[in-house]
């Protein structure tokens, strides 16, 4: 007799999919820039509890050294890129304190 695979539920979704409910974007242009928003992202609400859409980490760099090189050469403003943050939906206030501490 042929081994047959029995039928199996459907998965339920996880709560961690369900966590991240308000998403909010940041212009950054400087890698420190990035890396103040993660400091006060995990002192406020705690490491693993926000995260960011795709990889910021290699777009900021990019921006940023471009930035440092051509800054230097052309008196045009800094570049920026939109970085999209995911947080829980009881951190609504942490959007308004980001764009304060980055300006």
């Amino acid at each position: 007799m042929a081994h047959t695979k029995k039928p199996q539920k459907a998965q339920t979704t996880t709560k961690r999919s369900n966590l991240f409910s308000e998403e909010f974007t940041l212009g950054l242009g400087r890698l420190k820039d990035f890396y103040n928003v993660v400091s006060v992202l995990n002192n406020e609400l705690g490491h693993g509890n926000w995260t960011t859409r795709g990889r910021p980490v290699r777009k900021v760099k990019r921006v940023d050294i471009y930035n440092r090189h051509c800054y230097k050469l052309t008196p045009i403003g800094l570049r920026t890129i939109d970085i999209v943050f995911c947080v829980p939906s009881n951190a609504e206030s942490i959007q308004s304190r980001l764009v304060l501490e980055l300006s």
